[in-house]
This record gives structure tokens, sequence and C-alpha cells, in this order.
């Protein structure tokens, strides 16, 4: 038979949790935009480019909707322009003692915390425009995956290497322990 009687669940009351708020974020660096902002653009004239292709070589494609397909293409592109600019605002991290938080979102938040002794593997990653504008993502993995499983992009690349390291340093003290 098991003794339980060391087992303890104590109730923790809802006011009590520990809580942030939306000014504990770090923000994503400004230039971040630009990154977001070309690629919305990118995707824009694919889509544009795609579709005047199509108007040009299918003759049966009626005149209305060969009139409406650039209006739809400037009514996504205006919408998307909207979304990048009001949900840049929202992006963020926040690193604690014990863990690190990602928050995203606009219309739908999104906000995904990983604990440190969760943390298996941290890199740090630039692209082509991030480069130009010293940006980088962090991207922290942790067990039983290879896909990251937090991205943080638009951060400026020595503070992307600052992390990681105190990342590394507060895993590898974590193993040691």
């Amino acid at each position: 038979m098991v003794d339980n009687t060391d087992f303890q669940n104590t109730i923790v009351h809802a006011d009590a949790l520990p809580s942030f708020t939306l000014s504990d974020f770090t923000p994503l660096q400004s230039s971040y935009l630009y990154i977001s902002l070309i690629s919305r653009l990118i995707t824009l004239l694919l889509l544009a480019g795609t579709a005047v292709t199509a108007i040009i070589t299918i003759d049966e494609i009626p005149v209305l909707v060969k009139t409406y397909i650039p209006i739809v293409l400037a009514f996504i592109g205006l919408l998307s322009l909207i979304f990048v600019l009001v949900g840049i605002k929202y992006k963020g991290y926040l690193v604690r003692t014990q863990d690190i938080t990602y928050r995203t979102g606009w219309l739908t938040r999104t906000v995904t915390t990983v604990p440190f002794n969760r943390i298996q593997h941290v890199e740090v990653n630039q692209g082509l425009v991030d480069r130009w504008l010293q940006l980088a993502s962090l991207r922290i993995f942790t067990a039983g995956g290879s896909q990251s499983d937090l991205n943080i992009p638009g951060i400026k690349l020595a503070q992307a290497n600052n992390l990681k390291h105190f990342l590394l340093q507060k895993i590898s003290s974590d193993e040691e322990e």
C-alpha cells in the first residue's frame, strides 16, 4: 500500500495567480515593420502577377470579372496593410525568472510561454532583409519536435544573441541542479 500522507494539492485562487500586463512586454523593433511590409508586398505582387496572367491568357473570363479582379486585389492589399500596421503593436516578448513568453495577434491573440526547464535548443536566425536591418529571430525548441516551439522575430541581433546565451546558461544551470 502506498502512503499518500505527504501529497498536497492546495487550491490557488485566480486573483492570487501571477500576472503580466501589456506594458511588461518588450516590443519588437520598429524596423521589423519593414520586413513584414516587404513580405506582404512580395505576396501581393505574386498574387497580382498571377491574376494579370490569367486575365491576359484566359479569354473565357467575363469582362465583369476582369473588372473586379483589380478591385479585389486592392482591397486585399489594403486589408493586409492594416493587419501589418495594427498587428505589430501587439507583438512582444517577456523574459521572467522561470520562462520566456511571446505574444502576438490583433484579432486573435496568442500568448505562448516556454519554461526554461523545457528548452532543449536555441537558435538565432537572420534572413536577407534581417541582415540588412541588423535584426534576427530567436527560435526556441523544446523536447519532442523538429519545429521551433517559439519563434520571436524582429529582435536586434545583439539582443537576440544575448537572449540566446542567457537561455543557454539557464538551461545548463538547471541541468546541473
